[in-house]
């Protein structure tokens, strides 16, 4: 599997790391993986569903946050084309793969990693490719928030740009019109 879509983004003490693992079904090999890594433990909380039918990551989180009085996390998993639902002790043994994986790679306790899974209801969550994908991530010190920052702070000055001459353009129309005819 070709991965030509790793990205990489630091913050001091968080990593942010996506990456395609062949999870989801794209034309493109679109990023299908994320990985938000905390350099410490930090304090976490957690608002969930009342479904009495929730999903294998869904109930791993409300056990990590109830395992302890105050919960950390050191991980958050989050993958996009399965959603690891109705998928019954198998699935409850794909998310414990992944965070048995996670927890020893960034040695830590199991119950600081926290998943996420969405995308197709009722088949098995693949764990090879989530922890191949996992595996692939690398720490790349070339880019930054900062990076991140201009990115964003220039498409929405494109997009700000944009607005305003769609706006001028139909104002100034509208205008033309009302008092030329």
């Amino acid at each position: 599997m070709k991965n030509n879509h790793k990205k990489d983004i630091h913050l001091e003490g968080i990593k942010v790391f996506t990456t395609f693992c062949g999870i989801k079904n794209t034309p493109d090999n679109e990023d299908d993986l994320l990985l938000v890594e905390f350099d410490k433990s930090c304090s976490i909380a957690g608002v969930f569903t009342k479904s009495l039918t929730s999903s294998a990551p869904v109930n791993l989180c409300k056990s990590n946050l109830s395992s302890a009085e105050q919960a950390t996390v050191r991980a958050i998993v989050v993958n996009s084309g399965n959603a690891n639902a109705f998928t019954g002790k198998l699935g409850e043994e794909s998310v414990l793969k992944i965070s048995k994986y996670l927890s020893k790679k960034l040695n830590s306790n199991i119950n600081e990693i926290y998943t996420a899974s969405t995308g197709v209801i009722g088949e098995q969550l693949d764990t090879k490719k989530i922890i191949n994908g996992l595996k692939s991530i690398t720490s790349c010190e070339t880019q930054s928030w900062f990076l991140v920052v201009l990115v964003f702070f220039f498409s929405f000055f494109f997009f700000f740009v944009v607005l305003c001459f769609c706006f001028f353009f139909v104002f100034g129309c509208f205008f033309f019109f009302v008092f030329k005819l």
